[in-house]
């Protein structure tokens, strides 16, 4: 979370750590103005802190701000997700990287080397952005496999925007943070980033590949080999290098053969697929049944790596729909 006095300076500092000494969980909304205050006291043994200022906030003419009550310049938002089958993370999060999108938001899907190469994909321009990252790979196996983070980070303009302000209220100040307005502002972007979009969940190639374990150049080295196979291309490989790629190719999944899609349920913390045979659906015109796993995950609002603004249908014919997860 990042707090401070109007555009003069400001604290950041990620407030789980300083609370707790990590960050796999968020905090409260309760816990947050403590932790503001014990977080700028602390910044006030080593620094003056500037008179109480007037600023101007879009749309809500002059509010004034202090270090008892400080402007939130950033809000860090999270809500996770424990996925029953993971071996769709890969493919659900390549999937959410093709969404379309009401503008041209910028949108990027790679290996965090920075957090454990844990799969991630981010939306949103330099001034806000929202990620959605295997936590499991980021926190070393603190939490259990298939444990995805989705984390939003708007800033001060975005907090006061229309869009905010309407439904609960804007969000200036560290008082002006509730329960209500931070849980509407958590939906409001999860929306808009098109996280609760549906995509297909069919382990692709590549998602299986990565499944295996295997490096980057093993992965590209399996692939010209199999399509060097495939076109009958004669090439020269080592006898280990052949039996190698055989062997995982022996290891890959065969393809599910029906129409899969998989979403994540923002209510239920988990996810959602759809999946119908595809000759049943083109013989009945079926919609896709929807199947959701499991009781509702932590619900509470959580701020990570903040600043100091820490913050279907089912199918009504007679035949058989298949199903997956526990």
């Amino acid at each position: 979370m990042a707090a401070g006095l109007a555009g003069f300076a400001w604290v950041e500092a990620s407030l789980p750590k300083r609370v707790r000494g990590e960050d796999v969980e968020g905090l409260d909304v309760p816990e947050v103005a403590r932790a503001v205050e014990a977080t700028i006291d602390a910044a006030c043994e080593v620094v003056i802190p500037s008179r109480s200022v007037v600023t101007g906030a879009d749309g809500m003419g002059d509010v004034g701000v202090s270090v008892e009550d400080p402007r939130v310049v950033r809000l860090d938002l999270v809500r996770d997700f424990q996925l029953h089958g993971p071996d769709v993370l890969t493919p659900l999060l390549s999937g959410l990287a093709e969404v379309p999108r009401a503008s041209r938001i910028k949108v990027r899907r790679f290996n965090d080397c920075r957090s454990g190469r844990a799969e991630t994909l981010r939306v949103g321009p330099g001034a806000w952005d929202a990620t959605l990252h295997d936590e499991c790979a980021e926190t070393g196996g603190l939490v259990p496999r298939g444990y995805l983070r989705s984390e939003f980070r708007p800033r001060g303009r975005q907090l006061v925007s229309r869009p905010v302000r309407n439904p609960a209220g804007a969000i200036v100040r560290v008082s002006d943070l509730s329960v209500d307005r931070a849980e509407g502002v958590r939906r409001m972007w999860f929306d808009r980033v098109g996280f609760g979009s549906s995509v297909g969940g069919s382990p692709d190639r590549w998602a299986n590949l990565r499944a295996l374990g295997l490096s980057d150049r093993e992965m590209l080295y399996f692939v010209g080999w199999l399509e060097a196979r495939r076109a009958g291309v004669a090439v020269r490989v080592s006898e280990p290098t052949d039996l190698g790629c055989r062997r995982i190719l022996r290891s890959l999944q065969p393809g599910d053969g029906g129409r899969r899609r998989v979403g994540l349920d923002y209510d239920m913390g988990h996810e959602l697929v759809e999946e119908h045979a595809a000759e049943q659906c083109h013989r009945h015109r079926l919609p896709w049944t929807r199947v959701a796993f499991g009781q509702s995950v932590g619900q509470g609002i959580g701020t990570t790596r903040s600043s100091l603004s820490a913050l279907g249908r089912g199918c009504s014919k007679p035949c058989r729909t298949r199903t997956s997860g526990r």
